[in-house]
């Protein structure tokens, strides 16, 4: 249920009317090794409707939602980083921090390359790829608000993989 109250965020220079000032300025987020990956100098002027396909690894086992149920946030911390990080370093080889897009919708697709033949449902694979998503909007500097994505079961590889192909839809 929803609060019938709004809460209202205090600036913290006091330039709001009637409210004191505050007792600390508000904390800026820690920069990380992304930050430098993912760094754009400049972006190309045109915007783009097509990405580069890029190739991901399968994400490991802890990352399921349905296997994450209980556990402490510990537990898949280590194959989270590394999907992250594995997502950077493929954006930045596909060289999307350059791209500029168009305005209008991006359509996602995950192109799911199973390495087993294990059961798995796309709603599972959507959640286990939420960090690689945000890194993708990231590093395009755009907000995955405006990100729509379609799971699609391709065909089964040695090492599993999940294909990113990313479209704007105007």
């Amino acid at each position: 249920m929803k609060s019938p109250f709004t809460r209202i965020p205090r600036p913290a220079d006091g330039s709001a009317p009637g409210m004191p000032q505050a007792k600390s300025q508000p904390r800026q987020r820690k920069r990380d090794v992304l930050d430098d990956a993912l760094a754009v100098t400049a972006r190309r002027p045109g915007p783009v409707c097509i990405v580069p396909r890029l190739v991901l690894p399968w994400p490991g086992s802890t990352l399921w939602p349905n296997r994450s149920k209980g556990r402490s946030w510990r537990v898949s911390y280590a194959d989270k980083r590394a999907l992250i990080r594995d997502t950077a370093e493929a954006c930045v080889k596909a060289g999307l921090p350059a791209l500029t897009l168009a305005e209008g919708p991006v359509r996602f697709r995950w192109i799911a390359c199973s390495p087993a033949r294990r059961r798995w449902d796309d709603d599972g694979l959507a959640g286990a790829m939420k960090h690689a998503r945000d890194t993708i909007a990231r590093a395009l500097g755009v907000d995955d608000s405006r990100f729509s994505a379609e799971v699609v079961r391709g065909e089964r590889c040695l090492a599993g993989a999940v294909l990113v192909e990313i479209e704007v839809t105007w």
